[in-house]
C-alpha cells in the first residue's frame, strides 16, 4: 500500500472534470451561465413569493417548514451521493480496473477508492451544512449527528440492497408486448413504462410527490392557509415533472437509435407531450382528491386552483426539454421550476392567468425547434 500513489490516483480521477471543462469550454460556459441565470431568477421570484404570499403563516410554522425542507434534503443527500460512490467501486471500465490491470498494488487501489469516497462524502455534507443545514435546519449538535447518521445509513442501504441488479434470464420481463402499434405509440408506451417501472429516480420523484400531497392534505385539514397549500402543490408538480426529466436524461444516452430510424423532432417531442399530459391529469386528479379531503367541500374552487397549479409543471416539460442541455436533468428541473413558479403565482392571483400556459408553451417550443438532431 502506497499513500502517495493512492493520492496520485485520486488526483487523476478528479482531473477528468477539469479536462472536460478545458476541451468543451464553450458548451460548459453556456450551461454554467444558463444555470446561474436560472438560479438567480428562481431565488428572486421565490423570495418575493415567500415575502408577499406567506406572511400569513406564523414564524413558528415558517421555521418548522424550513426544518422539514432541510431534513428532506438531508435524507435525499445520502442515497444521492451513493450513486457516484457505487460507480467508483463497481463501474467497468474505470480508473480502478485500469490501475489493477496495469499492475498497481491492490491495497493502493483500495486506499485510493477509500480516499475518493471520503472526499465525496465530506465535500457533499460540508456544502449541505453550509448552505442548508445551518441557515434552515438549526438543529443542536445531538440531533445534527442523528440526522447525518440516518442520511448516511440510507446511502449505505442503497449501496447494499439496490447497488447491483443481476440480470437473470428466467426473470426477464420485457416492457413491450407483440401487439401492433404506431411508432409514436411505441415510443410513448416504452418511456411511460420506464418511468413507472424501471427508472429509479423517476419512481422516487413520483413517490415523493404523493407524499407531499398527503402532507398537504393533513396541513389543510389542520387549518393551514391556502398559500401554504399552493406552495406544496408547486412542489408536487415539480416532483412530477422531474420524472420525465430524469427519463430524458437516460434517453439521451441512446438517442442515436431514434435518429437512425429517422424520428423527427416533432415526433419525439410528441411522445413526451403525451406522457406529460397523462402525468398532469394524474397529478390533477390526485391533488383534487387530497385537497377535498383536507378542506372538504367548503371551497371547491380553491381545490381546483391547487390542482391546476400542480398540473401545469409537467405540462411545461415538453416545451423546455431541448432548450439548453437535454442530457442534464437538473437544468430541466430548474427551468420548469422557474416558469412554473411564475405561472403558478399568476394563477394563484387570478384564474384568467391560466391562458398564459398555452401561450408560454407555444412560444417556448419555437425556441427549441429541430434541436432533437442538434443535441
Amino acid at each position: 500500500m502506497n499513500l502517495s500513489r493512492a493520492l496520485r490516483l485520486v488526483g487523476t480521477h478528479n482531473k477528468q472534470y477539469f479536462l472536460k471543462l478545458r476541451y468543451d469550454l464553450g458548451r460548459e460556459l453556456v450551461v454554467l451561465i444558463s444555470s446561474l441565470v436560472l438560479l438567480g431568477l428562481f431565488a428572486y421570484i421565490f423570495r418575493d413569493f415567500l415575502n408577499e404570499k406567506l406572511k400569513v403563516i406564523p414564524p413558528e410554522q415558517q421555521a418548522g417548514i424550513a426544518r422539514m425542507f432541510a431534513f428532506s434534503l438531508l435524507m435525499i443527500l445520502g442515497p444521492w451521493i451513493a450513486s457516484p460512490i457505487l460507480k467508483l467501486w463497481r463501474d467497468e471500465p474505470s480508473l480502478r480496473s485500469f490501475a489493477l490491470r496495469s499492475g498497481e498494488n491492490p491495497g493502493t487501489v483500495r486506499l485510493y477508492i477509500a480516499l475518493q469516497t471520503a472526499l465525496i462524502v465530506s465535500l457533499s455534507y460540508a456544502l449541505y451544512w453550509r448552505y442548508v443545514g445551518l441557515p434552515w435546519g438549526q438543529w443542536n449538535v445531538f440531533w445534527s449527528v442523528i440526522w447525518i447518521g440516518l442520511s448516511v445509513g440510507l446511502g449505505v442501504v442503497r449501496i447494499v440492497f439496490f447497488g447491483e441488479i443481476k440480470a437473470r434470464e428466467d426473470s426477464f420481463n420485457p416492457l413491450l408486448g407483440d401487439e401492433r402499434s404506431t411508432r409514436l405509440q411505441t415510443m410513448r408506451l416504452w418511456r411511460t413504462r420506464q418511468i413507472f417501472l424501471r427508472n429509479r429516480l423517476a419512481k422516487l420523484c413520483l413517490a415523493l410527490a404523493l407524499l407531499v400531497q398527503v402532507a398537504s392534505s393533513l396541513l389543510l385539514w389542520q387549518g393551514a392557509p391556502l398559500a401554504l397549500a399552493i406552495l406544496l402543490s408547486m412542489v408536487t408538480g415539480l416532483l412530477t415533472a422531474a420524472a420525465p426529466s430524469f427519463q430524458l436524461e437516460e434517453d439521451m444516452r441512446a438517442i442515436w437509435f431514434e435518429r437512425q430510424i429517422a424520428c423527427s423532432h416533432e415526433e419525439y417531442v410528441a411522445a413526451y407531450q403525451a406522457i406529460s399530459v397523462r402525468l398532469a391529469l394524474l397529478v390533477v386528479a390526485t391533488t383534487i382528491a387530497f385537497a377535498l379531503l383536507g378542506r372538504g367541500l367548503h371551497n371547491p374552487l380553491d381545490s381546483l386552483k391547487i390542482a391546476a397549479i400542480a398540473g401545469l409543471f409537467p405540462l411545461i416539460f415538453p416545451a423546455v426539454m431541448f432548450q439548453i442541455a437535454p442530457e442534464r436533468s437538473m437544468l430541466q428541473i430548474m427551468t420548469i421550476a422557474l416558469i412554473g413558479l411564475f405561472l403558478g403565482t399568476a394563477i394563484f392571483a387570478h384564474w384568467a392567468s391560466i391562458i398564459l400556459i398555452p401561450i408560454a408553451m407555444i412560444y417556448a417550443k419555437q425556441y427549441q425547434k429541430n434541436n432533437f438532431y442538434r443535441s
